[in-house]
């Protein structure tokens, strides 16, 4: 893409973007689980509690020989699932078609000119293995594009308005700065403190890690999430994911 392409595509993908309120949580003890579907080796289990009942909690347990494998479970799994949270997602920032095509071109212009050169190749034999376990489910072909964006999404820088001009900035090597400088005097000022907040909370997310001597034999642990708003519909469908 040209920088002028790239400037058309951000600009309408930025100021489409909507509200979303502050993240909000709460605690539940699991009471037990039912298998739902298998893959193999790997089970997807519906995580039952007492009194959680605003969207179904997914377990999903996968096992594989390679990470083709276990990406092909993945997406024979929950192809379903991703699909629809993908698409409420988009659903809910973009009332236009064509606002929609935009930010996609945007998300696959950042995956293929940047974050795609840093992944490893066991991650893309993991998307390529869910890209086939969803056509095997009958869903058809996209499902690897879609964790792509998804990927890149999450990836997003952690304040949106502010900090990804940055960003842009650095992938331009400074080219077209004026033109972004101009692009984001147009977005909301500090003074404005409901809209600005209201922008910050959008990509929030919580996490954790524990190592060394918390865990045994020093082991890593890591889990993040993504504590977007339930109007957003990215967690209609939660899930704990076990490789």
């Amino acid at each position: 893409m040209n920088n002028m392409q790239v400037v058309l595509i951000f600009t309408l993908s930025l100021f489409s973007l909507t509200h979303s309120l502050t993240p909000s949580f709460k605690v539940e003890t699991p009471v037990g689980y039912s298998a739902l579907r298998k893959c193999n080796e790997s089970t997807l289990y519906l995580v039952q509690t007492k009194s959680y009942a605003d969207w179904p909690i997914y377990l999903v347990d996968l096992h594989g020989s390679s990470s083709y494998d276990v990406g092909y479970c993945y997406g024979y799994l929950l192809a379903n699932e991703t699909l629809q949270n993908y698409n409420a997602l988009l659903s809910f920032i973009f009332n236009a078609g064509l606002e929609r095509s935009a930010f996609e071109l945007f998300l696959d212009w950042q995956w293929n000119d940047y974050l795609s050169l840093m992944v490893p190749q066991v991650f893309f034999d993991e998307i390529s293995g869910i890209e086939a376990g969803a056509y095997d489910a009958g869903f058809g072909t996209g499902l690897g594009l879609i964790i792509q964006r998804l990927i890149v999404i999450s990836n997003f820088a952690g304040d949106f308005v502010d900090d990804i001009k940055y960003l842009l900035w650095g992938e331009f090597n400074d080219k077209g700065k004026e033109i972004f400088e101009s692009l984001f005097q147009q977005t909301p000022k500090e003074s404005d403190s409901q809209t600005t907040a209201t922008h910050r909370s959008f990509g929030t997310c919580s996490h954790f890690a524990v190592w060394g001597s918390r865990t045994v034999n020093a082991s890593l642990f890591a889990g993040r999430n993504l504590d977007w708003t339930p109007q957003t519909g990215i967690s209609r469908h939660k899930v704990i994911a076990f490789w």
